[in-house]
């Protein structure tokens, strides 16, 4: 799939980064994605604030966390 992006393009990273996220949290896609601008909901959704760079291990190697408010397999509360 990264030979038919272009990372120099905002959108192209941007794609790439929610595939990324997807892929490596083992996460649906839509529990990093949104269908309109407007269904964008700060609860619900994951946000740039939701990064965060950790430390791990004794070589304290870097990683990016990405917290995902609400995953589509929580149970509802009703």
């Amino acid at each position: 799939m990264l030979s038919h992006i272009e990372l120099t393009n905002p959108f192209d990273a941007a794609v790439w980064v929610c595939l990324l996220c997807a892929f490596w949290s083992a996460a649906w896609v839509g529990e990093v994605t949104v269908k309109t601008l407007m269904s964008f909901n700060t609860a619900m959704h994951a946000k740039c604030s939701d990064m965060h760079q950790v430390y791990y291990g004794r070589t304290r190697l870097i990683q990016t966390a990405c917290f995902i408010p609400k995953k589509k397999s929580a149970t509802s509360h009703r």
